[in-house]
């Protein structure tokens, strides 16, 4: 069974190991002992029989939930993981008054743009060279307003899916 639960600071060995699986030894880490000390910041992680298999982590900025990080182990990928951390993220940006989500995605990575999509986000720009670690470009994407019944509708869809897995 995969749980979800708040990052916090007894967490943070175990999601740099995580970081250096998904992303390669070039990741700048997150300062998480600032992050998880701030109120505009939310970590969840993702554990199967207490074994971390993914993390995921946002901004609130005024009424925008920037999506910062998202990642799976690579053992763990294709099994809905990335969909349930991404709930938890859009459901505590709607308990903190979130009217829309946004994030970066490589340009490269099909699969997660696919993910993106499925929750309701659509292309809105790119930054160029916006990847320090091999210079790739990211695209930027939004949601709509994440408060509206039809994307509350959307939403409770996944979770309903979710559930069946």
């Amino acid at each position: 069974m995969i749980n979800i639960d708040r990052m916090t600071m007894e967490d943070v060995e175990q999601v740099l190991l995580l970081e250096r699986t998904c992303f390669g030894e070039g990741w700048t880490s997150t300062p998480f002992d600032r992050e998880l000390s701030r109120e505009d910041c939310s970590y969840f992680l993702a554990k199967e029989n207490n074994n971390l298999i993914g993390y995921s982590g946002s901004w609130l900025i005024l009424e925008e939930l920037h999506v910062i990080i998202m990642a799976v182990h690579p053992d763990y990928r294709r099994k809905k993981i990335g969909q349930k951390l991404l709930i938890e993220l859009i459901n505590d940006g709607l308990k903190n008054n979130a009217k829309w989500v946004t994030l970066e995605v490589k340009v490269t990575n099909m699969e997660a743009q696919k993910l993106y999509e499925k929750f309701g986000f659509s292309v809105k720009g790119r930054r160029k060279n916006y990847y320090q670690q091999d210079r790739q470009d990211a695209l930027i994407m939004w949601t709509e307003d994440i408060g509206t019944p039809e994307y509350q509708e959307k939403l409770s869809t996944i979770e309903n899916e979710l559930m069946r897995v």
